[in-house]
């Protein structure tokens, strides 16, 4: 009781409230960190340190659009900070159709800006279904004055060359439904569930007589093992205990095999989630001969005397030999071959013109726009937008497309991805499997290199590149035509005036002589 009435008393005093108070903010913040923790397994996270924040109060509503590597969605993180008093705000997650398929509305209390902003976790109520292959968006409502979400740039990245798309999730942050060139920080989770895992693009890779690899994709993060034999005897790899996601359109995941060359082997893998699904998918592959391994030649026949020979029957001999230094009488005239006449001389072929009669010495320099590959781009479609300010903002649209040779087809679609001249992506498009032509809108003038990807069998295989230079149209006055021609009749004019000017001036000179001429001779008369 002592206790108590000290506390009691120690808190009406105002110095040591406004210190309980900071403390148990500061007991807030330390501890918003960890809250997700306890809100499932995290799967997927966007969080570079580098963010900044954006206060949303003013803006049009913002959302963040991504692609899910899972199949079940919980709760989200985002990165947040709150200057002024404590408010609420509603998440909701909508698909790409806009459909709203769950939301949660929070109270945020206040929060001090912090390097990169500080985490905060939203749960729904439960586990959402979703589809790695679909779009989805994060949408913040918010009438907070200071709620600010921070951002960082996922475009700043170099240009890969090989499989696995960075980053292929995060699609740019929306304000309203003009993009940005940044994305929202976020993180996904996911509770438990009893949803079997999916494998597919299975795909057997021989790296040699004694290895091989089993590549697979999968639509949710996986553990792998693998059971495989070529007599009879199983081997079996172990799990991992640790769990990938390998989506379609990312790098497959792999196992690792030992093997002996020569030989055929069937398998089967198998693959669970965290929660302990667990699948399999038997199949084969068979392995080279190993060069560095004899091979152990089979053993001879058995060896067995020759069957007795047996005479021939009296009065069937064969006439015998002549004696030798006597030929025989009349022997047969020895064969020639008929003459095989010569073949024809070979007639060195004709080289073909050199294209455009530039001879050996044509340049090989590529031109400013052009690509390699089977990929060409036009420019079309030149669209001018009236802006809320009066003034016109005019865009361009590309017509994207690609002819790829059968053996690099793709068999889980095409990526079509955009760069401009400072190497940010602009565009990133997954299309299907069949489709060979691709149109994108709204874009700025600029250089652009635009690269073609294949997913063959969980592998990105690039087709080809192209850039392309997209000029702004010059707007043209109607009245230049006017003024030009103007122009060229007050030259015309003020010439033919000074031609004249000269003319009358002789003529007045001429009739001056003759009058003065007819004048001097009246005098003379």
């Amino acid at each position: 009781m002592t206790s108590l009435r000290f506390l009691i008393l120690s808190l009406a005093r105002p110095k040591l409230r406004r210190k309980v108070a900071l403390f148990s903010a500061l007991l807030f913040l330390v501890a918003l960190p960890f809250q997700a923790v306890a809100h499932g397994t995290l799967f997927f996270e966007f969080a570079p340190d580098e963010a900044n924040p954006v206060t949303i109060f003013e803006l049009e509503t913002p959302s963040q659009p991504f692609y899910p590597p899972n199949d079940f969605l919980r709760g989200f993180d985002i990165w947040v900070s709150n200057t002024g008093t404590a408010g609420t705000a509603t998440f909701g997650l909508r698909d790409e159709a806009d459909n709203l398929l769950s939301s949660k509305t929070i109270t945020i209390p206040h929060i001090n800006p912090a390097y990169g902003g500080t985490r905060l976790h939203i749960d729904f109520d439960s586990n959402v279904a979703v589809d790695y292959s679909k779009l989805y968006r994060i949408r913040v409502i918010s009438s907070m004055p200071e709620l600010a979400l921070y951002n960082a740039s996922q475009f700043q990245i170099l240009q890969h060359n090989t499989t696995g798309l960075p980053y292929y999730e995060v699609q740019e942050a929306l304000l309203g439904s003009v993009k940005q060139n940044y994305a929202f920080k976020f993180a996904l989770y996911e509770t438990q569930e009893s949803s079997i895992p999916v494998i597919s693009a299975i795909h057997p890779v021989v790296l040699g007589p004694t290895q091989a690899r089993i590549d697979f994709n999968a639509n949710e993060p996986v553990d792998a093992r693998v059971d495989f034999s070529h007599d009879g005897t199983v081997q079996s790899t172990s799990w991992t205990n640790t769990f990938s996601f390998c989506t379609p359109g990312h790098i497959p995941c792999s196992v690792l095999l030992n093997t002996i060359g020569g030989k055929t082997y069937t398998f089967t893998l198998f693959i669970k989630d965290e929660w302990g699904n667990e699948a399999s998918v038997p199949d084969s592959f068979s392995t080279p001969v190993d060069p560095d391994v004899p091979i152990t030649p089979p053993p001879p026949p058995p060896t067995t005397p020759p069957p007795p020979v047996t005479p021939p029957p009296p009065g069937n001999e064969p006439p015998p030999p002549p004696p030798p230094g006597n030929p025989p009488t009349n022997p047969p005239p020895p064969t020639i071959p008929p003459e095989i006449p010569p073949p024809p001389p070979i007639t060195p072929p004709v080289s073909p013109p050199p294209p455009n009669g530039s001879g050996s010495g044509s340049s090989t320099t590529p031109p400013p726009d052009g690509g390699s590959g089977p990929v060409s781009v036009t420019i079309i479609d030149p669209t001018t937008t009236t802006l809320s300010d009066g003034a016109t903002e005019t865009t361009y649209s590309l017509l994207i497309t690609w002819n790829p040779s059968p053996e690099i087809e793709a068999t889980d679609g095409y990526a079509v991805e955009i760069y401009n001249d400072q190497n940010e992506l602009e565009r990133r498009v997954i299309v299907s499997s069949e489709t060979r032509e691709l149109r994108v809108d709204k874009l700025a003038p600029g250089v652009y290199r635009i690269n073609i990807y294949s997913n063959r069998n969980g592998s990105l295989i690039k087709i080809g590149d192209y850039t392309i230079t997209i000029k702004p149209i010059e707007a043209k006055s109607p009245f230049t035509a006017t003024r030009i021609i103007l122009a060229a009749l007050l030259t015309l004019g003020g010439v033919g005036g000074v031609i004249l000017g000269i003319e009358a001036h002789r003529r007045k000179k001429k009739a001056f002589s003759e009058r003065a001429r007819g004048a001097f001779d009246t005098y003379q008369h």
